[in-house]
């Protein structure tokens, strides 16, 4: 527990396995082990830079997202969040894809998890990137069975939609979770 004004404030818990990302004068995290308590972080906290106050929010029972190894990125109010696995099932990776409304404090699924998958939806993953480009959230990221390595998809958000994108030239090889962003547009 954190102090704020002679307050106690809650506070996340020491974890691994999270994400984050920042939208304006929020810093959001999401997910992750829970060291102390040894437990899946299934919930969300922001940030308040301007403030240092800290809000929990706790995905709604009918919002199934993994919290380990789950990705992020941010766009205006919305967070959104694909894949990842759970503590107590390690082999249960998900492709569900989830936002969370920062201001409304509403969770929405946009895609859910699906284990009959096709050629135009991602594969269960864990440890993926997720990111915002043109709008459309790409994820870029490799199965529980690593079969097809580094497969990238596309969910339009337009039309909530998935398909799958094409990579040309030499695919870099990743170890463990894979770190990237947009930069001028490319």
């Amino acid at each position: 527990m954190g102090m704020n004004a002679g307050n106690v404030q809650m506070v996340p818990e020491n974890r691994v396995y999270h994400c984050m990302a920042t939208s304006r004068e929020f810093l959001i995290l999401f997910g992750g082990y829970i060291c102390t308590s040894d437990a899946d972080g299934n919930e969300l906290w922001c940030y308040n830079t301007l403030n240092g106050d800290w809000k929990l929010h706790i995905p709604p029972k009918d919002i199934q997202v993994n919290s380990l190894s789950a990705s992020i990125c941010v766009l205006g109010n919305f967070v959104y969040i694909f894949g990842g696995s759970c503590l107590n099932d390690i082999s249960r990776w998900t492709n569900s894809l989830a936002s969370f409304d920062i201001i409304k404090n509403t969770w929405k699924i946009l895609s859910q998890h699906n284990d009959d998958h096709d050629e135009n939806t991602p594969t269960p993953m864990c440890g993926n990137l997720l990111l915002h480009q043109n709008g459309s959230l790409y994820v870029l990221g490799v199965n529980p069975n690593y079969v097809e390595l580094y497969q990238m998809f596309k969910f339009c958000l337009k039309t909530s939609t998935w398909s799958s994108v094409s990579q040309n030239g030499e695919i870099p090889s990743f170890s463990r979770k894979i770190w990237g962003t947009v930069y001028k547009n490319q």
